[in-house]
């Protein structure tokens, strides 16, 4: 099961990844860019973990790693909203201490595989509404030049049609 859940969370950060680079544009590209780096440090770490399960060392490091990485996704991604942020990092802090206080009674929840996977469905929906607004943005833009194109076309047209009644 946790295998699926890590494909689940790998497919979910490559479409992150995508958005990512849609959005990727000169207004704040230094926020963009940390998004870019920890998406993509967590897709690498997903994918090297299932790859090196076999091996328990190097996959119980590989998944220190990826909750670092998601620790720096929770930070990044809230960043004006404080008490958000505290409360999802404890939250996702206590759900990683269960597992391994579970872990001890041989009992696999794999409780931070899912807490990756709700981090990484956050972050995609985030991502959506950031490319949603770019979005929104540029069709305001695209309307308030139209309208102005149209005043414009206006005031020639009534210019033109008193130099036709002038003749």
């Amino acid at each position: 099961m946790s295998i699926y859940i890590k494909l689940i969370s790998i497919a979910i950060c490559t479409c992150c990844l995508c958005l990512v680079r849609f959005i990727f544009n000169n207004d704040n590209r230094s926020i963009v860019k940390h998004r870019f780096m920890i998406l993509g440090t967590f897709w690498i770490l997903q994918v090297s973990s299932i790859f090196l399960e076999s091996f328990y060392y190097h996959y119980k490091l590989i998944d220190i790693l990826s909750v670092l990485s998601i620790f720096c996704m929770i930070i990044i991604y809230n960043r004006k909203n404080i008490i958000r942020r505290s409360l999802i990092l404890s939250l996702y802090t206590s759900m990683i201490g269960l597992n391994l206080f579970l872990i001890d009674f041989k009992i696999n929840l794999s409780l931070d595989d899912i807490c990756n996977f709700i981090v990484i469905f956050f972050a995609f929906h985030r991502e959506i509404y950031f490319y949603n607004k770019k979005i929104y943005k540029k069709c305001k833009r695209a309307n308030s030049e139209l309208n102005r194109l149209k005043i414009i076309t206006k005031l020639r047209l009534t210019k033109l049609d008193t130099l036709k009644s002038e003749k």
